[in-house]
């Protein structure tokens, strides 16, 4: 859907300045990008680069900017990659968890799960912060108990 917006953008205005580009870019392109993203945040290097892939080429519009460098691109208009903005949108999720701001229905057929992916761990290092994350270890899923071979009879 970003990528039909950046077009229709593109067709319809032929030169953009920083301000407007700015304006259209992070009310009707980001948005797409970046919906849901705490919940689908892609793992896969070719799923991530897609997606940059897209602001890449919306900061090419601007009038000026198109001879400079992806990220000298990004410098001027002072707008951080999607990756940073991905990670930002996980820490404060986390921290919404942590300090009961959000509140998170758990499944029903794990309702440990959600308590045990946010414990606390509390740790006494002079360098360091005194609360920690521990390690999530998701159950095994009960598998069903099939025959080993499912031959004919």
């Amino acid at each position: 859907m970003a990528n039909r917006v950046l077009a229709a953008l593109k067709h319809t205005i032929l030169a953009l300045d920083k301000t407007a580009f700015l304006n259209l870019y992070k009310s009707l392109i980001r948005p797409h990008l970046e919906y849901a993203s705490v919940i689908w945040n892609p793992a896969l290097k070719r799923d991530k680069d897609t997606l940059e892939q897209v602001q890449r080429r919306a900061t090419r519009l601007v009038q000026g900017l198109s001879h400079l460098s992806y990220s000298g691109r990004l410098a001027s208009l002072q707008l951080p990659t999607l990756q940073f903005r991905r990670l930002r949108a996980d820490v404060i999720q986390t921290f919404k968890i942590l300090k009961n701001i959000d509140n998170i229905n758990y499944s029903r057929e794990c309702p440990e799960c959600g308590k045990a992916m946010f414990q606390p761990v509390t740790i006494n290092h002079k360098h360091s912060s005194s609360l920690w994350l521990s390690p999530y270890q998701p159950p095994k899923l009960l598998q069903p108990d099939f025959p080993a071979n499912f031959e004919d009879n």
